[in-house]
């Protein structure tokens, strides 16, 4: 099985692909699960941090937010964004280290994500296995594991630009498809 990984800039739309992928597939009944993350904002529309959010439960946790929090094991600094590794690990470990369905939607493996040692021991473990699909985010830039993941040649990588994102959504529901022999 070919892993699924969608790249590109910054608010180019992965997230939002993201989304209309996961209502596609579950409007045809897959079984998947994983977690997307997602901005939020205040009323005056600035960006305050992202969330964590569980696809099968919608549960939410915050990953990143601008509080000024030192850093220490729990708890990382990017930018003007404070991590929450351990609020992280604590929703989306789970997930992944007992993960039993078709595919497994990660919403991304980034910078900050990878700030968890142990997800980015587990997702490079998920990555070997062909007892499910994995459709993955991952920065155009990113860091030496998501580089490594982007070069192997058993992973199909999509890349979202302005022109292409409204039929990319079918081209990687294709794909999932094909790969789930649906």
């Amino acid at each position: 099985m070919r892993h699924i990984l969608i790249t590109g800039v910054p608010g180019i739309g992965k997230t939002t692909l993201i989304q209309n992928i996961i209502k596609k597939l579950k409007d045809i009944d897959v079984e998947l699960d994983g977690f997307y993350t997602q901005e939020y904002r205040n009323e005056r529309n600035q960006r305050l941090g992202f969330e964590i959010v569980v696809i099968q439960n919608n549960k939410r946790g915050i990953l990143a937010d601008k509080s000024n929090a030192a850093s220490t094991n729990d708890v990382r600094k990017l930018g003007q964004y404070t991590v929450y590794v351990k609020n992280f690990e604590e929703l989306v470990f789970p997930i992944i280290s007992t993960f039993n369905k078709k595919l497994l939607v990660i919403d991304e493996i980034g910078k900050m994500e990878l700030f968890s040692k142990k997800f980015e021991h587990i997702i490079g473990v998920a990555f070997t296995s062909n007892k499910f699909l994995i459709v993955a985010t991952v920065p155009a830039k990113g860091p030496p594991f998501v580089e490594k993941l982007k070069r192997n040649t058993s992973n199909q990588l999509f890349t979202v630009y302005e022109n292409n994102r409204e039929g990319l959504a079918n081209d990687i529901l294709s794909t999932v498809k094909a790969e789930l022999r649906l």
